[in-house]
């Protein structure tokens, strides 16, 4: 299917300007890379847009957010602070931030176990849960304005190209020693 796309493009290139699609594509900017990070830069305004009139919530990064829906949907179980780690890939001190900015604005408690008094689970509060659905009315709306003109099929595709692109980048990370 590729072969196919790169032969048709390359017709409707003209050949005195030389260089094929892949080239081209480079050019104006079109790497994966520069993609990913015009749509991630596109819904960072629209989140902080959707937040900049509730003074608790706009101070809520994407990961805090992420968090809070990870430790929401984990409900009926005891999540702690290793969980969050393992799940977002991040260090220990990287998640003691986030769960202590969480706590901070009062959207989860953490609470030492009897048993281990070193070990803390994580609850989420009402404020919490408020933020977390106020949240998900904002995604909902991302995702389907984000999908608006993609048939089932592209949607489809799409996710699968993704998804390859995310085990392409997991062995690299791998390959380079990252964790």
């Amino acid at each position: 299917m590729l072969d196919n796309f790169e032969k048709n493009c390359n017709k409707n290139f003209n050949k005195n300007e030389g260089g094929n699609c892949k080239k081209k594509i480079r050019e104006v900017g079109k790497e994966f890379g520069f993609c990913f990070r015009k749509i991630n830069i596109m819904i960072e305004k629209i989140w902080a847009n959707h937040w900049k009139n509730s003074p608790n919530d706009e101070k809520v990064t994407s990961v805090q957010g992420a968090t809070l829906r990870y430790i929401i949907e984990n409900n009926d179980r005891n999540v702690f602070q290793k969980d969050i780690e393992k799940k977002f890939n991040i260090t220990g001190a990287t998640a003691t931030n986030i769960l202590k900015n969480l706590e901070k604005r009062g959207m989860i408690i953490r609470t030492p176990l009897k048993e281990d008094g070193r070990l803390k689970k994580i609850t989420v509060t009402q404020s919490g849960y408020d933020h977390d659905k106020s949240a998900e009315e904002m995604i909902i709306k991302i995702e389907e304005k984000t999908r608006k003109y993609f048939t089932d099929e592209e949607q489809i595709l799409f996710l699968k190209m993704l998804d390859k692109c995310i085990d392409n980048l997991e062995e690299l990370m791998e390959e380079e020693g990252n964790e």
